[in-house]
């Protein structure tokens, strides 16, 4: 994959037209896919007063499949379920979103067999009056994980799309707001998003952070005032609930949030 500046360019100006006439997701969605050797893309949407769901996907998906979706395995999915404890503007993909055991896990993955898609990386661009959505790029299984290019994509297209889906909304309610978000301002995972997104209590957090940043036991410890000990079964804990058996495998699973 090799996205250059003009590509990435040409790509959020196709999405832009979408603020004015949504049916122009589809055709950005299917420009995105191809500058990212992704399957397809979808955009995903939730409202959680109803409980409604509805995917678009660049990626064609067998009618009974992407009812099933919609039905049932969206309300089930684990990467939505985690998904829906980011913040507006986070990017993840499977190293995040699928980490530790989760119910229903493997109904889940039993569907995705069906899907043509495997993996996928995306960012939460809508969280506002209950209706929740993501913009995903979708890979083959033989494609395997993501990479930080992928990464660093998402990162810039993903501020954009915010803005995009806001004046859309806006424009639709007939009203113009002021809350857009900040291009320039660098996307952080605070340790009270860490806590909600793996279940961590807040000592937890603390800790996978600080490993996270560089700190070693001795000095997590100093920072938080507590014995190398403790940092130590704080960090068991993390390592269970995260899913990640090394300190390695946290900080490589963190960064991805950064």
């Amino acid at each position: 994959m090799n996205i250059g500046e003009h590509d990435l360019s040409t790509i959020v100006h196709s999405f832009a037209k979408a603020a004015l006439d949504p049916a122009q997701w589809m055709p950005a969605m299917t420009s995105l896919s191809e500058a990212m050797g992704a399957v397809g893309c979808a955009l995903e949407l939730t409202d959680l007063n109803t409980g409604a769901a509805y995917v678009a996907n660049s990626a064609a998906l067998d009618g009974a499949v992407r009812r099933d979706y919609e039905e049932r395995i969206f309300h089930i999915n684990p990467r939505i379920n985690r998904a829906l404890s980011m913040p507006l503007g986070q990017v993840a993909d499977d190293s995040v979103l699928m980490a530790g055991d989760a119910p229903h896990k493997g109904e889940f993955l039993d569907w995705l067999e069906r899907a043509p898609y495997h993996y996928i990386i995306g960012g939460k661009i809508l969280n506002a009056g209950g209706h929740v959505g993501f913009l995903t790029a979708n890979y083959a299984k033989s494609h395997g994980m993501v990479t930080q290019t992928h990464h660093d994509v998402f990162a810039i297209l993903t501020p954009q799309l915010i803005n995009i889906v806001e004046v859309g909304r806006a424009l639709s309610a007939n009203r113009l707001r002021h809350d857009l978000t900040d291009l320039d301002a660098p996307l952080r995972v605070r340790r009270q998003e860490l806590a909600s997104l793996f279940g961590l209590t807040e000592r937890e957090a603390d800790v996978a952070a600080l490993i996270s940043e560089g700190c070693n036991i001795e000095q997590t410890g100093e920072q938080l005032a507590i014995s190398a000990y403790t940092v130590r079964q704080h960090l068991k804990a993390v390592f269970g609930k995260v899913g990640v058996s090394r300190q390695a495998e946290l900080v490589a699973l963190v960064s991805r949030l950064g």
